[in-house]
């Protein structure tokens, strides 16, 4: 048995708890329980009855010891869940973002990526996809099948959209959802009526009110884009007022005016902001890693955090997306995703192959967010078991020397975006996983202080999640 992997961690009324990694169940603590925790490395008769309730616990579901966890090499237990397609339909953008993943900003992306997805290419990564989801679901009924497309700006190449949508309709007995990532400045009304009648989820890049959006969100002169996709949002929502699949992306940085982009959400009528997704960017470096960050970055964060036990502002997007939402799904996370494959059993990184993003060369890799990965296939041979396998060994030679006492496996955020350099993976610095595991033992400290005064939040959360909780 290997020692407790978990961590304790107090709330704001002083109540200690315990968050075992094993089973991903918290657990309120006494001296009697950390007493009976932490001096004894491993399950033993004792009459203790803290003792008898960790060992009764271990015995019912694996909680407080497991087995050390190796890599194994299976690559058999590895095989890809094809849960997504991603193609990368043109490399062409109208902006200039300043944090795009594909401008030169990034060590990975020093590579002239340009050209647009073939139609032949296109149509051969879906048949090859739609084929393997098709096997999936002979042996698992629940299996679906995602076509997200991405670019550049994917709506510069809408008719080969069109394409690949008409195409997918020759496979009507496989479930299919489409999603496509767009700037905004193309959707016009037949392009809005074509993803709405095709019941697409339309995510739309707005960084918040023109000042916040037009730091970053340029157009080649530097002229900001706020006007054009606001405009473009705006009226999307007038023409489709009932329309649930429309998410607002929003990306922010230590510059962020928090209390700018919380005013601005909150003045936008509530039928306009149906999702709010946050992704936090922090450049590092020397390094293509996006890392968390705690608010002393912004220290608008704070005032946020304070309001968050108040039903009252439960409702708005930010609160909603940056605390309620994110706090109770790392919570919830650990008890509905298992703590890896064999052959991947640590971080939270997809496995080559559940994700599958194709662009104009026709490669697969991994996902959009590391363009210049080694592809572990084509269009033309299809997903290749053994450069998966030489990937997951690459991967985990480099981090599985610090990973096997980590407290947080089931919810470390790093994963091969985070830790490709352009040439191999890098180890994390322990400063990362330091604040990795401070991050999220902060979270769980807010979300149980919130939990505490308002017990009915829970039962709020979970009766509005999507309890298809992400990998």
């Amino acid at each position: 048995m290997s020692p407790t992997r978990g961590f304790f961690f107090s709330t704001d009324s002083g109540c200690e708890y315990y968050y075992d990694d094993y089973s991903g169940n918290c657990f309120i603590s006494t001296p009697g329980f950390r007493e009976a925790l932490l001096n004894h490395p491993a399950p033993q008769d004792s009459p203790s009855l803290w003792r008898r309730f960790i060992d009764d616990r271990h015995r019912g579901y694996g909680a407080f010891y497991g087995p050390m966890r190796i890599a194994t090499g299976d690559i058999e237990a590895c095989k890809p869940s094809l849960r997504q397609l991603i193609l990368c339909l043109t490399y062409r953008c109208n902006l200039r973002c300043r944090y795009c993943i594909y401008s030169k900003s990034y060590p990975f992306s020093d590579a002239d990526y340009s050209g647009t997805l073939l139609r032949d290419t296109a149509f051969a990564a879906v048949r090859h996809y739609m084929t393997g989801v098709e096997a999936l679901l002979r042996v698992n009924p629940r299996q679906k099948a995602l076509i997200s497309f991405y670019g550049g700006e994917p709506l510069l190449a809408f008719e080969l959209l069109q394409q690949v949508v008409t195409l997918t309709g020759s496979y009507s007995a496989i479930p299919i959802e489409f999603s496509v990532s767009t700037n905004g400045l193309l959707l016009t009304p037949a392009i809005a009526d074509y993803l709405v009648g095709h019941h697409f989820n339309i995510g739309v890049s707005l960084d918040g009110p023109r000042e916040e959006h037009d730091r970053n969100r340029v157009f080649r002169n530097g002229r900001g884009s706020f006007e054009d996709a606001y405009s473009n949002l705006t009226a999307l929502l007038s023409r489709h007022p009932t329309y649930r699949r429309i998410v607002l992306l929003i990306t922010y940085d230590g510059n962020t005016n928090i209390p700018a982009l919380r005013s601005f959400l909150r003045e936008l009528p509530q039928a306009r902001v149906k999702v709010l997704l946050c992704n936090a960017v922090a450049r590092v470096p020397g390094s293509a890693a996006e890392v968390d960050v705690e608010s002393e970055l912004w220290p608008g964060l704070e005032q946020l955090y304070r309001e968050v036990s108040r039903p009252e502002v439960w409702g708005e997007p930010l609160v909603r997306s940056l605390c309620l939402h994110q706090w109770f799904l790392t919570v919830i996370r650990p008890r509905f995703v298992s703590l890896g494959k064999p052959g991947m059993p640590y971080t939270s990184s997809c496995v080559p192959g559940d994700k599958v993003c194709v662009g104009p060369d026709g490669a697969f890799r991994i996902c959009e967010k590391v363009p210049g990965l080694p592809a572990f296939g084509d269009v033309e041979t299809g997903i290749d078991l053994n450069a998966i396998g030489q990937l997951i060994s690459r991967y985990n030679r480099t981090i599985q020397l610090d990973c096997s006492a980590c407290p947080v496996s089931r919810l470390c955020s790093q994963c091969f975006a985070r830790l490709w350099t352009g040439k191999d993976f890098a180890r994390p610095a322990r400063t990362v996983c330091s604040d990795v595991v401070a991050i999220t033992r902060g979270q769980f400290s807010r979300f149980y202080s919130v939990l505490e005064r308002q017990p009915k939040l829970w039962s709020e959360l979970l009766e509005s999640a999507d309890m298809s909780v992400p990998d």
